[in-house]
């Protein structure tokens, strides 16, 4: 079977931008509104990159995966899609300037980063699922998501070979650079799942979360 998804941004909402900035109902003057919508507007023009491969039962059956957590999304599944997505190295150069230049504005542009990347990947779940309307999707899992554990990194990287396809490298802890990377896998079935919860209790960085710390959810 083949199909062709492009990545791409086509949305960064300023509430989801404060919200990784971490505001919760303070005040938001006209000069750092202007500063949000104009990192907005440069985020909005990078163009990101996107690595897929669907896999059959046949497939996949030798791949170890680890933890119940995924294992209980795998095992009812006719086809898994690995994927993994990135904003590229320009962002990383971006934000490097402006950390130098000034420190606040590098913020939002990061948070603006955190919301563009996580829109790259609601996008690519999307049209997942349009193609396979006819089936059932399970929702997208990636590394450190309930019990699996972020050294999972390392089949998917390795599997996809992002450091060739995305110019995307994986360091000994398990990190993804460029830092606004996503890797995960999303499950096809005949059956319906039971589209997980996706709040604290199930993260494995629940006892590190800087969200939980300032009282908020990474929850939408």
């Amino acid at each position: 079977m083949k199909f062709q998804i492009q990545a791409r941004i086509t949305e960064i909402p300023l509430s989801q931008v404060l919200y990784y900035l971490g505001y919760k109902d303070q005040i938001l003057d006209s000069q750092i509104l202007n500063q949000i919508q104009n990192n907005i507007k440069i985020v909005s023009n990078i163009q990101p990159k996107l690595i897929y491969r669907l896999l059959s039962k046949e497939q996949y059956t030798s791949i170890d995966f680890p933890g119940n957590d995924l294992k209980e999304m795998i095992n009812p599944a006719k086809f898994i899609i690995f994927f993994a997505c990135t904003l590229g190295q320009e962002v990383e150069q971006i934000l490097r300037k402006k950390e130098v230049c000034d420190v606040a504005d590098a913020l939002i542009f990061d948070a603006c980063c955190n919301a563009a990347i996580e829109n790259v990947c609601d996008n690519f779940e999307e049209d997942i699922n349009h193609m396979f309307s006819n089936d059932f999707c399970s929702d997208r899992f990636s590394p450190g998501y309930g019990d699996c554990p972020l050294s999972f990194q390392n089949t998917l990287c390795d599997f996809l070979q992002i450091s060739k396809t995305i110019g995307v490298c994986l360091t000994k802890n398990y990190i993804l650079i460029p830092r606004k990377s996503v890797t995960g896998l999303i499950a096809i079935s005949n059956h319906a799942y039971l589209h997980r919860h996706k709040g604290c209790e199930v993260c494995s960085l629940f006892m590190t979360c800087a969200f939980r710390k300032r009282g908020q959810t990474c929850e939408k």
